[in-house]
Order: structure tokens, then C-alpha cells, then sequence
């Protein structure tokens, strides 16, 4: 590869992996929220500690959700960047384009990968509540 050629993943795929994991995190968080307002509405003066860990679960599995989106906004980001900073960018040949797609779904990945650690954060606090993947 030159000094002037890049290899860049086309906008679309970086918005469609972006979305996608998102979507997928923030649905499992959303559906944590709603069994947790459940819980907290049948909540006992007694079980104060337990709904501070509650709590605490729900902010750690939005906070890797949020995180997770932050990391590919600005990945997508700082590439277009140097894309548009560069004078000569030539069209990806077909390795390059694979190379291309495989980096972008590695957003997804890693998104489908933390939906077991956000659930068992949530499990330990939440017994009851049992997620079953894409129900």
C-alpha cells in the first residue's frame, strides 16, 4: 500500500454496524428498565439495598451500551476524516473490500458479545428476571 492510498469502509456499513449494535444493546437495556420499574413498584422497605444494586446494574449495562456506540461513532469518525484529509484515495479491490466489511462487523460483534455480561450483571441483582436471546 502507498502513503496515499486508503482503505476505507463505505459510511453506510459503519452507520448499518453502528445502529445495529445499538439497537441490540439498547433494547436488552430498555427491557431491563421495564422489569426493574416492575420490581421497584413492588419493592418492600426492607429491600433498600437491594434495588441500589439494581440500579447500579442498570447504569453499567447503559454505560457499556452508550460506550460501545461512542467507540464506533468516533472510529467511523476519525476514518472519514483521514479519507477526506487524503488527495489520492483509489477504489478498494476486492480483498481490500472483504478487509473492509469484516473490520465494520467486528462493531457487532462486540455488541453481541456483551449482551451475556449485561445479563448476568442484571441476574445477579434480578433472580427472577431471565432474558432469552432475540425473543
Amino acid at each position: 500500500m502507498g502513503a496515499e492510498e486508503v482503505v476505507e469502509l463505505p459510511l453506510a456499513i459503519w452507520i448499518a454496524c453502528i445502529a445495529g449494535t445499538g439497537s441490540v444493546i439498547m433494547y436488552r437495556v430498555l427491557g431491563a428498565v421495564s422489569e426493574a420499574i416492575d420490581i421497584w413498584m413492588k419493592l418492600k422497605p426492607g429491600e433498600f439495598l437491594k434495588s441500589i444494586a439494581t440500579s447500579c446494574c442498570l447504569m453499567i449495562g447503559i454505560g457499556m451500551g452508550w460506550l460501545l456506540l461512542l467507540a464506533g461513532m468516533a472510529t467511523g469518525l476519525v476514518s472519514l476524516v483521514l479519507v477526506t484529509g487524503t488527495k489520492k484515495v483509489r477504489k478498494a479491490e476486492a480483498d481490500q473490500l472483504a478487509y473492509a466489511v469484516i473490520k465494520g462487523m467486528l462493531l457487532l460483534v462486540v455488541g453481541v458479545i456483551l449482551l451475556p455480561v449485561i445479563d448476568g450483571l442484571l441476574q445477579m441483582c434480578m433472580p427472577s428476571f431471565n432474558l432469552t436471546y432475540f425473543h
